[in-house]
């Protein structure tokens, strides 16, 4: 039998791979030694509360304070804009409402209901139309059926002469 015989490269071939994976099992994991330092000592105290200055009695003395400051730095043409949620009805804003069938309108003709709104280019409300799924913006029209106004949660839709309200929420 040779030194290189077959058998014997294949046994060195084991034995390498088993070795390297020892030796990353030690590198990963480590010897089993604690490396956990000892505790720093303070040596150096903290300065005196006088050397940073008076200490307000309330925080809500503060608040003014800083409030005033800011009122002071800003310009005066800024203005800041009144937040308007898009959803007035909604108690909770991260609930969807409770519905467990859809809502359907007694007085909308044929089956027309609202599931919701889109904002790609433009509002659209995306409605159920005879059974398809159709998203139309304010005065797009699709047959007969013409959405005329997008006013969220409330669509207004017409249909011929007959103009009626789909909304996102059941009545009630």
């Amino acid at each position: 039998m040779t030194l290189f015989s077959e058998s014997n490269l294949m046994r060195r071939y084991r034995c390498f791979y088993l070795l390297t994976a020892i030796v990353a099992c030690l590198l990963v994991c480590g010897c089993g030694q604690s490396s956990t330092a000892p505790p720093l000592k303070i040596t150096q105290q903290a300065p005196p509360a006088e050397l940073h200055g008076p200490r307000p009695e309330k925080p809500a003395q503060v608040a003014a304070e800083a409030d005033e400051k800011s009122a002071a730095e800003q310009p005066a043409d800024l203005v800041q804009a009144k937040f308007d949620p898009p959803y007035k009805n909604r108690v909770d804003m991260f609930q969807p409402p409770n519905r467990k069938h859809a809502v359907k309108n007694s007085n909308s003709p044929s089956e027309v209901l609202l599931r919701g709104f889109v904002n790609v280019d433009q509002p659209k409300a995306l409605l159920v139309v005879d059974g398809r799924l159709q998203a139309l913006a304010a005065g797009e029209r699709r047959g007969e059926l013409e959405v005329i106004q997008i006013d969220r949660p409330l669509v207004t839709l017409q249909r011929g002469r007959v103009r009626w309200t789909e909304s996102l929420y059941p009545e009630g």
